[in-house]
Formats: C-alpha cells, structure tokens, sequence
C-alpha cells in the first residue's frame, strides 16, 4: 500500500475522518467575504499602480475593525472543553528594538494556479481566502504590509506585474476588492516581482521582508536566483525573503530554481499554506506575545478583556496562526473550533510571551494512494 501523507492534525475536537466517514463542519471557519461574489464598481484609490477594476466583493463598511471577528456564531452540538492551568505556556519575549519590518507579500496569478489543489478547489482559491485573512489581521495590527501580484490580467505578458494592495491599506474593503480579482492567467515573471518588490522596500530603513507565493519557476526569462546576488544583502541591508511553494515537489527542478531565494516552505494543501505563512509571520511580527497552539491553524479566536469587576469584554479577534498582541492585563479567550475550547482566565504579563495550548483529539486526515486501508 503506498501511503502519501498520515495522520496530520486539522482541527479541534472531532472524529477521525477515514474513507466512508464524514467531515465535520467546522464551527471555527468566518469568512470576511466571498472572493466569488461582487458587483462591479470604480476603484476609489487614487494611486494609478494601485488600480485594478474588478469585481466588488458585497462587504458592508466596518466601523469596528473586529466587529466581524468579536461575535461570530458558534454552532456546537457539545459542550464547551475548558482548558487546565498548564494549557497556558509563559516564555520570555524577545524584545523588540528598532522599527517593525515593513513586507511585500507577492502572488502568483498565473495559469497554473487554477490546478486543483483539494477538495475541487483550485490554488488561487485557498491562496486568496488566506491572503485575505492575512492581509484584514496585518490592517488590524496596523503593520506596514504591501500585495503585489503577477500574471492575472493578461495571458503571455511577462510584464503583468502590479501593486493590488498599498502599504497601510486604506480600509478592509479595499484589501477585499483588490484581493477578490486575482485570478488565475498568465505568465510567471518571478525575477521581475521580486525587483519591484525591493524597489517599493529599498527606501525604507528598517527590515525589509518579502514573501512569495508561488506554484512555479520563471517562465519569463528572468533569473530569480542571480537577482537576488545583486540585492545589497551584502552592506548591511537587512532583508529577508520567504517563498510559500504551492503544490511543489521538494526534489522537482522547480523546487531547486527557487531554494536559492530564502527561506521556502512546501505546502500541499490549504491547511500547510496556513501553517506556513503563520510561521513567516511570527518570524516576521516580532511584537506580537499572543499566541494559540492549535490543530487547526485557521481557527478564529476571540480575545476577552477582564474587567476588575470580573465581567468580560470583547476585546480582539484574530486567527489562531498568526498570534496577535495584547497590553499586559487579564484576559479570557474562545478558540473557535468544535467543541469550543476556552481559556476562562489567564495573564499576559510585561516582557513575556503567551502561548494557549488547545488540548483534544483532533480530526486526522489519512489520504491513501493505490488502495485502501482502515483507522
């Protein structure tokens, strides 16, 4: 029997999943909106490279910037698990010094990206719902964070290179419209994103961090790797760069046309694309002290301020993968999975970082190649 990949964690409380069993519907899952759905609208930005008509996704203005998050509607047929005193893990923060990293994260919209990824759904698909939850967490967090994206205007044109979302975007709606219109197209000019993507850092003083999304090589001539050499890594710019490499064999040639970038993770699936990214983040987010040790890393959580009173307050939501950060006080948290699993009380002290540690079973995926098997 060949096995492909085993046992690997997806999400809170719940049954194993094996062939003939059913999936759960998970409780946790909040989408800001549908990047399939829209009217057409004109672009309000007035920079002409951040231009994109498109698409309007139907988002409703936020007001409260975690009003979506704050309140969602949790539906569970259990009752929910409560953490122990050692599901709370202290650390001391590394302390920040200097500006934050200011960050470019790069999509590939060429054609390959509408390959099936899983579940009938294509690469762009899981890509898109995660660069817009990303993207409304990093709004929130109000850091420094630009969308750049290629090929996904024009077949055959190896300079569809352009600036979808702004550093300090404008407002959720706008990183919902400009991220709802990438779509699947053209060519892979990789060389050239990264150059405009240093171009846009080069002149800012702190750290300089870009991320690529991509589920191939260079189609257009350029080469990423010899690039790369002529950054000024060399005279002390401090410039980092991750590649999330999508649906790609670790041993292919393409793999190997990428490795000299940085630091590149393999995703296979929607939920590897999570983990990978919320790992560049937290390498990237050196101020956040907040964070959810979770089976399913896109599990929503709702953070809750106590009061000296004892009453509760909605204070901040944000996805498990990511972490987030919160002045020191008392605070209870809800992680969003099925059962809910909550953190009734626990403190976030000065200089030190906090890890929520969800206890469970877990769904365990088993995929199965050539024939057939049972858990």
């Amino acid at each position: 029997m060949g096995l492909k990949k085993t046992r690997r964690w997806k999400g809170g409380l719940a049954a194993i999943t094996a062939l003939g069993l059913g999936v759960p519907a998970w409780a946790g899952t909040h989408l800001i909106f549908d990047s399939q759905s829209g009217k057409r609208q004109t672009p309000s930005s007035a920079d002409p490279e951040d231009e994109h008509p498109g698409p309007k996704p139907l988002v409703a203005p936020q007001d409260n910037e975690d009003a979506t998050e704050l309140h969602p509607s949790v539906s569970s047929n259990h009752t929910p698990a409560e953490a122990a005193p050692g599901d709370v893990v202290y650390t001391d923060a590394e302390e920040p010094t200097g500006p934050q990293p200011r960050v470019q994260v790069i999509v590939d919209g060429s054609g390959s990206m509408a390959e099936e990824l899983e579940g009938e759904k294509t690469k762009m698909y899981f890509a898109k719902k995660l660069l817009s939850k990303y993207l409304i967490q990093q709004w929130k967090e109000k850091a420094e964070v630009s969308l750049r994206v290629y090929g996904s205007r024009r077949t055959k044109d190896c300079t569809d290179i352009y600036r979808a979302v702004p550093f300090r975007a404008r407002s959720l709606d706008e990183i919902a419209r400009k991220v709802a219109v990438i779509e699947p197209t053209g060519k892979t000019p990789i060389a050239e994103s990264l150059k405009a993507a240093y171009d846009d850092l080069k002149s800012y003083n702190g750290p300089k961090r870009i991320v690529l999304f991509t589920d191939g090589q260079e189609t257009c001539g350029g080469d990423p790797c010899e690039l790369v050499k002529k950054f000024d890594v060399d005279k002390g710019v401090d410039l980092k760069i991750y590649v999330v490499a999508i649906g790609m064999d670790p041993n292919s040639d393409e793999a190997k046309g990428i490795s000299c970038l940085g630091d590149v993770s393999f995703a296979q699936d929607s939920s590897d694309m999570e983990s990978d990214l919320g790992n560049i983040s937290k390498q990237i987010s050196k101020h956040n002290n907040l964070f959810v040790d979770n089976p399913d890393p896109s599990a929503g959580v709702t953070v809750f301020r106590i009061l000296d009173n004892g009453d509760r307050v909605p204070f901040k939501g944000f996805t498990a993968s990511f972490g987030t950060n919160v002045p020191p006080g008392k605070y209870a948290a809800e992680v969003r999975v099925d059962p809910p699993f909550e953190f009734r009380e626990f403190y976030v002290p000065p200089h030190k970082t906090v890890t929520l540690k969800v206890r469970g079973k877990g769904l365990v995926e088993v995929k199965f190649v050539k024939a057939l098997a049972s858990v």
